[in-house]
């Protein structure tokens, strides 16, 4: 049961540790595509400086070893990106575990200076981590929003929706031309965690044909309110830590949505 529990905690982590020009007009991809590249400019996505202050849920869905498993966190974040590599954030957030009866509760500060891990704190249920368990490799990819980023080409339609001030793209991604991306953004934090269960422990992704991002935008399209994206991915496990599985995967249907407070100098920090 432990195992079962520790493999589930290890998946959230992973999911909680993604114009027109010259008079011509507009197509709706293209709109989408220019409001969802400022949107990444303001978080510090694209040209390395950004700033914001955002509540989240993540609803999260595990089909694992014959159960199916509910979980929903909420938090709120806050991070200061001065370039790619000097940054400070602050997060929490409160999980709950469904039909395992349980809840965790966690905050977490860290910096990045120069490239490096500054200053790291965290506490699980109250209880501040001591340093020699908080793994500086593992705190770094938790860094990264892992807010997917992705080319004009690679909008498979858009729906715009609009409903009074606010305007939402309904954008449906070819999660062939983003599998690097993800990978990249996961496989490390994976990598991490796998080396907690044994050296011949190891893992395979695989993703669903598509993913969903739906971005919300408030009078203008350069005034992003809520980001949300839907993707579905199956893990593999394999090694002799993970033998009780005999084969199993666990398939993940995840929704992530950001609610957007502020942006730029309006964000103030906290600390733990």
């Amino acid at each position: 049961m432990k195992k079962k529990i520790g493999i589930i905690l290890l998946t959230l982590m992973l999911v909680v540790t993604f114009t027109a020009c010259g008079g011509a007009q507009t197509t709706d991809e293209e709109r989408a595509f220019a409001a969802y590249t400022h949107y990444l400019e303001l978080i510090g996505e694209i040209g390395g400086s950004g700033a914001w202050d955002a509540d989240f849920t993540m609803d999260m869905s595990m089909d694992f070893m014959g159960m199916t498993i509910d979980t929903v966190s909420e938090g709120h974040s806050i991070a200061i990106v001065t370039d790619e590599n000097n940054m400070e954030m602050f997060m929490s957030m409160t999980t709950d575990m469904g039909m395992l009866g349980m809840t965790m509760d966690m905050e977490m500060y860290i910096t990045i200076v120069d490239g490096s891990i500054g200053e790291m704190r965290m506490t699980i249920d109250g209880e501040e981590m001591p340093e020699f368990a908080l793994d500086p490799d593992m705190f770094g990819d938790m860094t990264d929003t892992n807010i997917p980023s992705f080319e004009l080409g690679d909008i498979l339609s858009v729906e715009i929706e609009e409903e009074g001030n606010y305007t939402t793209f309904h954008l449906e991604l070819d999660v062939a031309a983003l599998s690097d991306f993800i990978e990249e953004s996961m496989s490390s934090q994976m990598s991490d965690l796998m080396e907690m269960f044994g050296d011949d422990a190891n893992f395979t992704m695989s993703f669903g044909d598509d993913m969903f991002v739906s971005l919300v935008v408030y009078r203008d399209d350069n005034n992003p309110v809520a980001m949300t994206m839907t993707m579905e991915m199956t893990m593999g496990f394999e090694g002799a830590e993970f033998e009780e599985m005999d084969g199993e995967e666990i398939t993940v249907r995840l929704t992530m949505e950001y609610r957007y407070n502020k942006f730029g100098d309006d964000v103030v920090m906290r600390t733990l």
